[in-house]
Parts: C-alpha cells; sequence; structure tokens
C-alpha cells in the first residue's frame, strides 16, 4: 500500500474511532487531520495557515449566524406563523410545501430588511 493511501487509512480510521468514542466531531475531524498530517509529514503551519484564510471567507463565516437565528425563530414561534400563513397562500398547489418554504425564506428576508 503506498504512503497516502495509508495516511487515508489513519485519516479515516481515527476519525471513526473518535466519534465511536463519542468526541465531538469538530474535534474529531481536526484530530484525525492532525494525525493524517502528522504520518504524511506536512507541517503543521500549513494546516494552520489553509483553516485561517478559509475563515476568513464571508460565507463560511455566516452559515453558523443563520443557523443560530433559525433556532432563535423557532424558539420564538415566528417558524410557526410564517409556515402557516404561507401555506394558506399555496398550501392546495401541487408541491405547495416547497413553495411554502420558498415563500417563507422571501417574507423572513423582507421581515429581517424593513421590519423592525
Amino acid at each position: 500500500m503506498t504512503t497516502a493511501g495509508i495516511g487515508i487509512g489513519i485519516l479515516f480510521g481515527t476519525l471513526f474511532l473518535l466519534i465511536l468514542l463519542r468526541v465531538p466531531i469538530a474535534f474529531s475531524l481536526g484530530i484525525s487531520a492532525v494525525a493524517a498530517a502528522l504520518y504524511l509529514e506536512i507541517p503543521l503551519l500549513n494546516i494552520y495557515m489553509k483553516t485561517v484564510t478559509s475563515m476568513q471567507n464571508f460565507v463560511i463565516v455566516a452559515c453558523p449566524f443563520f443557523i443560530i437565528m433559525a433556532q432563535f425563530m423557532a424558539f420564538g414561534g415566528i417558524t410557526k406563523k410564517l409556515m402557516r400563513f404561507c401555506n394558506l397562500i399555496v398550501g392546495r398547489v401541487p408541491g405547495g410545501t416547497a413553495l411554502v418554504n420558498i415563500l417563507v425564506s422571501m417574507l423572513f428576508t423582507v421581515i429581517r430588511k424593513y421590519g423592525n
């Protein structure tokens, strides 16, 4: 087996082992990547630099905030009210569930932009 094949085996092996040991997935991904990089003799500074430059991408940084906002909307009951309203408008149309999803997203954007 080649060095790259063994590195891939170490990567996935440590990932699955850590997941089975109930380590959080974010930590499991990081630890398994570092273990594979150490075996393949990749400098850890390269991994650090790639991580930092990736985190400067606005879209990647914004994703957790959208998830948190969805949780706030769900706990506050806004999501149920928006879904009920949009279901009244397009609920009887075939494929209405997809249309309700699109309408809720559009209404949420309008509320965020103009509402207070």
